[in-house]
């Protein structure tokens, strides 16, 4: 299992595998969601929080998602 992870003393968010048991949630696609989620999840200025002092981008957001899987492609 994977487990959702939040860090009090640095304010940092992970997952992490777990022994405990759990929920299991349903993988969705990007098409799946409705028109007004991909918005908001588009809209949504994740790269100016107030916590994000290391400039890390959101890697989920459409032009970072594509740099990021390349820079982890080992070849």
């Amino acid at each position: 299992m994977v487990a959702y992870y939040f860090n009090d003393d640095s304010i940092n968010t992970a997952v992490k595998y777990t022994e405990d048991a759990g929920e299991f949630q349903d993988l969705i696609t990007w098409d799946q969601l409705s028109d007004l989620a991909r918005d908001a999840l588009v809209k949504t200025d994740w790269d100016e929080t107030l916590f994000n002092v290391a400039r890390v981008k959101m890697p989920m957001k459409d032009g970072v998602f594509v740099e990021k899987l390349n820079g982890a492609y080992p070849f």
